[in-house]
């Protein structure tokens, strides 16, 4: 592991105790103000982030003014400890793409060398100081533009991941997992819940090796971002990445209308892909049928990310948007201390109302169709021409692609 942790870490300076915030963050924990080395980098802790049972995370700072979120991980065994060592792996291997939160360095401590007993892990990495892309949406509604450029570099994301030799899945994307930096550029976070493993039940699966599955789906994923395959095993359909695919769709639908297409987690609902979208046309009725591509009950029906990668790609196109630009018309605090996301999947907050009293009409994907019949009628010109919605779309769009009203 010495390629992943550059030193033991230690604690080198403690800052005389601070008193409690109000929220109970903040300025509030013991460690605040304590320098600490991690792999060579000294950093002094600023403020207490987020704390749960995965641990502690800080904002920091080094001696050039260089702001770090610093995730610190607590082990008390083997288990733990590989979850923790998986996490800082995913994290260093997969930076590199702008859209991903870089990873700086790591440094671990065995549970001999702590007074609690317990193994230490400390991961540094950048810090995004935008905030929470949560946050934006309490606001209220977003343009379809700034739509398109936070769903593209999410998108983006999970394509980095997918993309690999051996695709790694994240499997708790969702609208908390998605930070702003100071800029305005949206990053993907949390790799705590990544794998490269891919599950292929079939009929000689028992019900005990089915269950045990179900399990660690549970510890893995937020109920209301579960893809149909994660919730009934006995359909046989493989658990990989393309559940990502599925929480992309959930991603998007929440952009639009800042609520979750399954905002009561049921399975029955989500199992059928039964949700209920606007019946009037909206500035984002145009998004509608890449929704529902990505909804799809049966993960062989769902578009890779390559396939919806490419399509935004050539939409944007066609309405004229870079999508290389930050989000635009927000204003961005340079903070110390934004929100970060925890490290395990928690019970997901509220989330914000749909704006206005749109009527909504139901949605039942739970016919299989495949992915080219969910595209709807933004792609209506190309039926007959042999045409996937993914691929050539550049030349016979444009006179669809006016739905979506930027």
């Amino acid at each position: 592991m010495a390629d992943l942790f550059r030193s033991a870490f230690s604690y080198i300076q403690q800052a005389a105790p601070i008193r409690q915030g109000s929220n109970g963050l903040g300025a509030s924990h013991p460690l605040v103000g304590t320098t600490v080395d991690v792999g060579g980098i000294k950093v002094k802790l600023r403020s207490l982030l987020a704390e749960g049972g995965f641990g502690l995370v800080f904002s920091a700072e080094d001696s050039q003014g260089n702001l770090y979120a610093l995730k610190r991980l607590l082990s008390g065994d083997k288990e733990a400890a590989d979850a923790a060592i998986r996490e800082i792996k995913f994290q260093k291997e997969l930076s590199g793409p702008s859209s991903i939160v870089q990873f700086v360095s790591a440094a671990t401590r065995n549970q001999e060398q702590t007074s609690h007993g317990r193994a230490e892990f400390l991961l540094l990495t950048e810090l995004c100081s935008g905030g929470p892309l949560l946050d934006l949406m309490q606001k209220g509604p977003i343009s379809s533009e700034n739509i398109f450029k936070i769903f593209y570099a999410a998108s983006s994301a999970v394509k980095h991941m997918h993309d690999r030799n051996t695709p790694v899945t994240h499997r708790d994307i969702k609208i908390e997992n998605l930070l702003f930096t100071s800029d305005g550029f949206i990053k993907l976070c949390d790799f705590g819940s990544a794998t490269t493993e891919v599950w292929r039940p079939d009929d000689d699966w028992n019900a005990l090796k089915r269950s045990l599955l179900e399990e660690e789906m549970q510890r893995h994923t937020t109920p209301m971002y579960r893809a149909p395959e994660i919730l009934d095993t006995y359909q046989n359909y493989p658990i990989g990445p393309s559940q990502d695919i599925w929480a992309l769709g959930c991603i998007l639908f929440y952009l639009c209308y800042r609520t979750h297409p399954f905002e009561d987690s049921a399975k029955l609902r989500i199992i059928n892909a039964k949700f209920v979208l606007p019946e009037e046309k909206t500035p984002y009725s145009g998004f509608h049928p890449i929704i529902k591509s990505l909804l799809q009950p049966n993960p062989h029906s769902r578009p890779s990310i390559q396939e919806l990668c490419n399509q935004i790609e050539q939409l944007a196109y066609h309405l004229k948007i870079d999508l290389t630009k930050p989000v635009n018309g927000v204003e961005f605090e340079r903070q110390p201390s934004p929100a970060t996301i925890p490290s395990q999947p928690q019970q997901q907050r509220s989330s914000p109302p749909l704006d206005g009293n749109h009527r909504r009409t139901p949605v039942d994907n739970s016919g299989n169709q495949q992915s080219q019949a969910g595209a709807g009628e933004m792609f209506a010109q190309l039926k007959g021409q042999g045409l996937s919605i993914f691929k050539n779309i550049r030349d016979k769009s444009a006179a669809v692609v006016q739905t979506v009203q930027v």
